[in-house]
Formats: C-alpha cells, sequence, structure tokens
C-alpha cells in the first residue's frame, strides 16, 4: 500500500467515527474524557494544520474533506436527512421461450417431437441419417451439413468423388457428322461406310 493510500485510510477511519451519532451528555461533563467520535469531529472540522497536512498527503482538498465530514455529522444527528442510495437499473429479462422456441423441429425430422427420423435411400439401401454415418464411417455433423447445402443425397454419402449419373458404357455420340462410320449410341440396321473411288488412270 502507498503512503498516500494510508493517509487516506486515517481521514476514512476519521469520517467513520464522526458519523456517528453521539451519545446524551458526551462532552458535557467538565474534565470528562472526550470519545473517539467527538475527537474526530473536532480535528474534522475545525481549522487546524494538522488536518490541512494529512489532506495533502493523502492528495485531497481539506474544503471538500470538511464540507464532506459537516454531511455526515449532521445527517448522523438527524439534522439532514440520509440520501436515498440510487437504485441500479435492473436489465430486462428476457422473455421466457415459447414451446415452438424450446424445441424447434429438426431439418432431418421434419414431423417435429415425436416423429419418426427421416430415411434416406441410396443404391438400394434405406436408413437413417445416423445409420448411414454409422455404415460409412463419416461424422453425423459431416453428413448433416452436406444435407444443410442442399446436395442430392448421393453427394451427401458419396462426398466430394460424385460427379452425377455417369453415362452407360458404348460409342460416344458426339462425334461429327462428317466423320462418322455409321456407329453411335442407337446402332444402324446397315452400316453405310463411303469408299473413294479407285482412279482407273495408270
Amino acid at each position: 500500500m502507498s503512503e498516500q493510500s494510508l493517509w487516506r485510510a486515517v481521514i476514512t477511519q476519521a469520517l467513520a467515527d464522526a458519523g456517528v451519532k453521539l451519545p446524551v451528555g458526551a462532552g458535557r461533563k467538565v474534565g470528562a474524557a472526550k470519545t473517539d467520535g467527538e475527537n474526530a469531529r473536532d480535528w474534522l472540522t475545525r481549522p487546524n494544520a494538522d488536518f490541512n497536512h494529512v489532506c495533502h498527503l493523502a492528495g485531497l482538498e481539506p474544503e471538500a474533506v470538511r464540507a464532506l465530514a459537516e454531511r455526515r455529522i449532521a445527517i448522523a444527528d438527524g439534522l439532514m436527512p440520509a440520501p436515498i442510495p440510487k437504485a441500479r437499473p435492473r436489465r430486462p429479462r428476457a422473455p421466457a421461450p415459447t414451446p415452438r422456441q424450446q424445441r424447434q423441429p429438426s431439418p432431418f425430422n421434419r414431423g417435429g417431437i415425436g416423429a419418426k427420423p427421416k430415411l434416406y435411400t441410396h443404391d438400394g439401401r434405406t436408413m437413417t441419417l445416423k445409420q448411414w454415418s454409422a455404415h460409412l464411417g463419416i461424422h453425423y455433423q459431416t453428413l448433416a451439413h452436406r444435407l444443410r447445402q442442399n446436395w442430392p443425397i448421393e453427394r451427401v454419402l458419396i462426398g466430394e468423388n460424385f460427379r452425377g449419373r455417369r453415362r452407360a458404357p458404348g460409342v460416344p455420340n458426339n462425334l461429327g457428322g462428317s466423320l462418322t462410320t455409321g456407329g453411335s449410341s442407337t446402332a444402324q440396321e446397315t452400316p453405310q461406310i463411303d469408299f473413294p473411288k479407285q482412279s482407273n488412270s495408270r
């Protein structure tokens, strides 16, 4: 604790002693010892060099400390009403959640509370998302995230390796007309193959 804090503690204790109501008849008897409260009141309210020096060491203005002491003494003696402490404003309470807000139906369980979990069919198998997670060894949250992205179920279960439906094996149908040999996605009954004519000149 710093030296300034120590001197402030001295003033704080004097203010506390001065703010206590004195007993009836205190200090009226000749030669009677003064109480701590009377000594504190005299030291705080009467001009004296020691009080000014202590306030200087505490970093406080003597006039401000004396005014505070006089106000506390007046309150203790009933000459001034005690200030009413200001009540701290309470934070508004959040409204209680409605039953619907307490548990929103999951996007993977459209029926709401008590409904059966949604089933997903792929490759001839029908299972829930949790069952697919255990079957494929993929985290449930990963599959759920893919569903939220509106991925098709094939891509949800296969992942990034999904490239859409594969074309059936066969001859591609993107050959130009000038390069066709009669073969295409639909076979012709009679192949039409044109050969260049040979020249008769020798």
